[in-house]
Protein backbone atom coordinates (compact mmCIF):
# COMPACT_ATOMS: atom_id res chain seq x y z
CA UNK A 1 0.00 0.00 0.00
CA UNK A 2 2.71 2.78 1.01
CA UNK A 3 4.27 1.46 -2.47
CA UNK A 4 1.50 2.34 -4.39
CA UNK A 5 1.13 5.33 -2.44
CA UNK A 6 4.82 6.27 -3.03
CA UNK A 7 4.52 5.67 -6.90
CA UNK A 8 1.40 8.08 -7.91
CA UNK A 9 3.44 10.51 -5.69
CA UNK A 10 6.41 10.34 -7.43
CA UNK A 11 4.06 10.01 -10.79
CA UNK A 12 2.28 13.74 -9.86
CA UNK A 13 5.93 15.41 -9.23
CA UNK A 14 6.80 14.06 -12.56
CA UNK A 15 4.12 14.98 -14.43
CA UNK A 16 3.63 18.85 -12.63
CA UNK A 17 7.68 19.03 -13.02
CA UNK A 18 9.16 22.13 -15.34
CA UNK A 19 11.11 20.86 -17.82
CA UNK A 20 14.03 23.46 -19.08
CA UNK A 21 16.18 22.40 -22.50
CA UNK A 22 19.62 24.29 -21.82
CA UNK A 23 21.81 23.70 -25.09
CA UNK A 24 25.27 25.62 -25.99
CA UNK A 25 25.89 25.70 -29.43
CA UNK A 26 29.14 26.77 -31.00
CA UNK A 27 28.42 30.35 -31.62
CA UNK A 28 26.81 31.58 -28.48
CA UNK A 29 28.52 33.28 -25.88
CA UNK A 30 26.27 31.70 -23.09
CA UNK A 31 23.65 28.70 -22.77
CA UNK A 32 20.46 29.28 -24.37
CA UNK A 33 17.62 27.86 -21.87
CA UNK A 34 14.03 27.43 -22.92
CA UNK A 35 11.46 26.64 -20.29
CA UNK A 36 7.93 25.57 -20.29
CA UNK A 37 5.44 28.20 -20.70
CA UNK A 38 7.51 29.62 -23.62
CA UNK A 39 9.88 31.76 -22.16
CA UNK A 40 13.40 32.38 -23.07
CA UNK A 41 16.65 33.72 -21.52
CA UNK A 42 18.41 37.01 -22.76
CA UNK A 43 21.15 35.04 -24.56
CA UNK A 44 18.10 33.27 -26.85
CA UNK A 45 16.70 36.48 -28.17
CA UNK A 46 19.71 38.14 -28.66
CA UNK A 47 21.18 35.80 -31.11
CA UNK A 48 17.90 35.07 -32.46
CA UNK A 49 17.64 39.15 -32.97
CA UNK A 50 21.54 39.20 -34.41
CA UNK A 51 20.67 36.54 -36.76
CA UNK A 52 16.99 38.22 -38.10
CA UNK A 53 18.87 41.78 -38.33
CA UNK A 54 21.47 40.35 -40.67
CA UNK A 55 19.07 38.18 -42.91
CA UNK A 56 17.13 41.60 -43.47
CA UNK A 57 20.09 43.68 -43.49
CA UNK A 58 21.19 41.98 -46.20
CA UNK A 59 18.45 41.36 -48.31
CA UNK A 60 18.69 41.36 -52.05
CA UNK A 61 17.56 40.25 -55.23
CA UNK A 62 19.31 36.74 -55.20
CA UNK A 63 18.43 36.02 -51.43
CA UNK A 64 15.27 37.55 -51.23
CA UNK A 65 12.94 34.46 -51.32
CA UNK A 66 15.52 32.88 -48.79
CA UNK A 67 15.15 35.99 -46.11
CA UNK A 68 11.41 36.03 -46.83
CA UNK A 69 11.34 32.41 -46.09
CA UNK A 70 13.14 32.36 -43.04
CA UNK A 71 11.82 35.45 -41.40
CA UNK A 72 7.64 34.25 -42.66
CA UNK A 73 8.04 31.35 -40.82
CA UNK A 74 8.79 33.19 -37.25
CA UNK A 75 6.41 35.34 -37.41
CA UNK A 76 2.82 34.02 -35.68
CA UNK A 77 0.02 33.99 -37.48
CA UNK A 78 -1.57 36.08 -35.32
CA UNK A 79 0.59 38.91 -36.20
CA UNK A 80 0.03 38.10 -39.80
CA UNK A 81 2.92 36.78 -41.79
CA UNK A 82 2.15 37.84 -45.59
CA UNK A 83 2.52 41.63 -44.10
CA UNK A 84 6.19 40.60 -42.95
CA UNK A 85 6.82 39.47 -46.54
CA UNK A 86 5.37 42.64 -48.15
CA UNK A 87 7.58 44.73 -46.00
CA UNK A 88 10.75 42.36 -46.89
CA UNK A 89 9.06 42.96 -50.85
CA UNK A 90 8.72 46.85 -50.44
CA UNK A 91 11.99 47.05 -49.43
CA UNK A 92 13.78 45.17 -52.26
CA UNK A 93 11.68 46.98 -54.82
CA UNK A 94 12.97 50.90 -53.19
CA UNK A 95 16.37 49.61 -53.48
CA UNK A 96 15.91 48.33 -56.83
CA UNK A 97 14.42 51.25 -57.94
CA UNK A 98 16.91 53.48 -56.10
CA UNK A 99 19.78 51.00 -58.25
CA UNK A 100 21.56 50.28 -54.97
CA UNK A 101 21.79 47.07 -52.99
CA UNK A 102 22.30 47.04 -49.32
CA UNK A 103 24.94 45.31 -46.45
CA UNK A 104 24.27 44.97 -42.85
CA UNK A 105 27.38 44.86 -40.81
CA UNK A 106 26.07 44.38 -36.98
CA UNK A 107 28.71 46.16 -34.30
CA UNK A 108 26.78 45.50 -30.89
CA UNK A 109 23.75 44.57 -29.55
CA UNK A 110 22.32 45.16 -26.50
CA UNK A 111 19.03 43.59 -24.52
CA UNK A 112 16.30 45.00 -21.93
CA UNK A 113 14.98 42.70 -19.45
CA UNK A 114 13.03 45.66 -18.72
CA UNK A 115 10.86 46.51 -21.87
CA UNK A 116 12.30 42.52 -23.41
CA UNK A 117 13.97 44.36 -26.76
CA UNK A 118 17.00 43.74 -28.43
CA UNK A 119 19.02 46.67 -30.00
CA UNK A 120 21.29 45.29 -32.90
CA UNK A 121 23.62 48.12 -33.88
CA UNK A 122 26.04 48.27 -36.67
CA UNK A 123 26.28 50.33 -40.25
CA UNK A 124 23.72 49.84 -43.57
CA UNK A 125 25.92 50.21 -46.40
CA UNK A 126 23.78 51.41 -49.94
CA UNK A 127 26.29 50.77 -52.94
CA UNK A 128 25.33 51.71 -56.21
CA UNK A 129 25.01 48.68 -58.55
CA UNK A 130 26.27 51.55 -61.68
CA UNK A 131 28.68 53.30 -59.83
CA UNK A 132 29.96 50.84 -56.83
CA UNK A 133 29.30 54.05 -54.95
CA UNK A 134 28.83 53.45 -51.03
CA UNK A 135 27.04 55.09 -48.37
CA UNK A 136 27.36 54.64 -44.95
CA UNK A 137 24.93 55.26 -42.49
CA UNK A 138 24.37 54.10 -38.59
CA UNK A 139 21.55 51.34 -38.35
CA UNK A 140 19.75 50.07 -35.23
CA UNK A 141 17.49 47.21 -35.71
CA UNK A 142 14.96 47.41 -33.07
CA UNK A 143 13.75 43.77 -32.28
CA UNK A 144 11.34 41.72 -29.54
CA UNK A 145 12.01 37.83 -29.61
CA UNK A 146 9.17 35.77 -28.16
CA UNK A 147 9.51 31.85 -27.79
CA UNK A 148 6.60 29.61 -28.52
CA UNK A 149 6.60 25.66 -28.51
CA UNK A 150 10.69 25.84 -28.24
CA UNK A 151 10.84 27.77 -31.23
CA UNK A 152 11.66 31.77 -31.51
CA UNK A 153 8.73 34.06 -32.64
CA UNK A 154 9.38 37.51 -33.86
CA UNK A 155 6.75 39.56 -32.16
CA UNK A 156 8.10 43.11 -33.46
CA UNK A 157 10.84 44.74 -35.93
CA UNK A 158 12.03 48.52 -36.14
CA UNK A 159 14.64 49.82 -37.92
CA UNK A 160 15.93 53.39 -37.38
CA UNK A 161 18.98 55.23 -39.41
CA UNK A 162 21.16 56.18 -36.79
CA UNK A 163 21.98 54.51 -33.31
CA UNK A 164 19.62 54.49 -30.80
CA UNK A 165 20.20 54.96 -26.77
CA UNK A 166 18.44 51.65 -25.63
CA UNK A 167 17.72 53.81 -22.27
CA UNK A 168 15.97 56.17 -23.87
CA UNK A 169 14.16 53.41 -26.33
CA UNK A 170 13.94 51.33 -22.89
CA UNK A 171 11.47 54.62 -21.40
CA UNK A 172 9.88 55.30 -24.80
CA UNK A 173 8.87 51.72 -25.09
CA UNK A 174 7.83 51.38 -21.35
CA UNK A 175 5.69 54.68 -21.57
CA UNK A 176 3.92 52.95 -24.29
CA UNK A 177 3.47 49.75 -22.94
CA UNK A 178 1.73 51.57 -20.10
CA UNK A 179 -0.87 53.11 -22.25
CA UNK A 180 -1.65 50.21 -24.56
CA UNK A 181 -0.06 46.48 -22.68
CA UNK A 182 -0.63 44.87 -26.20
CA UNK A 183 2.15 46.92 -27.93
CA UNK A 184 1.92 44.94 -30.86
CA UNK A 185 -1.55 44.94 -32.22
CA UNK A 186 -2.65 41.69 -34.26
CA UNK A 187 -2.29 42.64 -37.81
CA UNK A 188 -0.48 45.53 -37.47
CA UNK A 189 2.70 46.54 -39.76
CA UNK A 190 5.39 43.47 -37.83
CA UNK A 191 8.49 45.43 -39.61
CA UNK A 192 8.41 49.05 -39.78
CA UNK A 193 11.30 51.21 -40.69
CA UNK A 194 11.60 55.49 -39.30
CA UNK A 195 14.22 57.58 -41.21
CA UNK A 196 15.35 58.78 -37.46
CA UNK A 197 14.21 59.17 -34.09
CA UNK A 198 15.30 62.73 -34.27
CA UNK A 199 17.08 64.21 -31.40
CA UNK A 200 18.89 61.92 -29.32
Amino acid sequence: MALSIGIIILLLMLFNKKESVVAVPPNFNEPIIMEAGNTANKEFKIQWAISIATLLGNVNKKNYQFVIDRIVSLVPPELNPSKAESSILSMLEENELRGVRQEFTLSDAAYSTAVDYVWIFGEKKTISIRSGATDATPWTFEIRIGARGGYPRILDIQQYAELVIPSKREREIAASMNENPNLVLEGSEIIRYEESKGEK
